[in-house]
């Protein structure tokens, strides 16, 4: 019997030579990963209660498929790669959301608070979307860290192992990326 991973791994080098069968072929073996991925990201993310996993799944392939260049190494970084495409998939979506809610020739209605929770849980993504981006131009590998903690649900041994850092190394990324973030947070008032 062939070892999965090993599956994933040729298949992902394929992928990286321009195979174009390769990602069709990846699909059933990293579905379920990708679902647990999602479905973990719509609890924390999602502004859209319409949005199922599956169709954050789709999405997220749909964006893969049209990335060039990437060497792609393993499973994990497969993996990581994908989480942070399904993040920038329901950022875009806030966005979209926050956009549409500023213009139009809408008629004006009254807001109930759930609507307003929601606006304001659109806002705290983008605003926290942006923050990322800071940590990553600032400090990219704490902010791989931090992503892959929060947002896929990784320990630290499995993200010292994917990003073969040590764990005290993931602790003090961890720690750096979550000060600066509170800070972020704390002068956006």
């Amino acid at each position: 019997m062939t070892d999965p991973r090993a599956t994933v791994t040729s298949l992902l080098e394929k992928l990286s030579d321009g195979d174009p069968n390769a990602m069709d072929r990846l699909v059933p073996l990293l579905y379920d990963d990708l679902r647990g991925i999602a479905r973990g990201r719509l609890r924390r993310e999602a502004t859209d209660p319409t949005l199922a996993a599956s169709d954050l799944v789709h999405e997220t392939f749909l964006r893969l498929i049209r990335l060039d260049g990437i060497e792609w190494q393993d499973r994990s970084h497969f993996l990581a790669i994908a989480a942070h495409v399904m993040s920038q998939v329901l950022i875009d979506r806030a966005r979209r959301a926050n956009a549409a809610k500023r213009g139009g020739n809408r008629k004006k209605v009254a807001l109930d608070a759930a609507r307003l929770a929601t606006d304001a849980r659109i806002e705290r993504s983008v605003q926290l979307d942006e923050a990322l981006e800071r940590l990553a131009d600032e400090k990219p590998r704490a902010a791989g860290v931090l992503e892959q903690r929060c947002f896929d649900g990784y320990t630290n041994e499995e993200i010292a192992e994917a990003m073969d850092i040590s764990v005290s190394t993931v602790e003090r990324d961890l720690r750096f990326a979550r000060s600066l973030l509170a800070e972020e947070f704390e002068s956006a008032g």
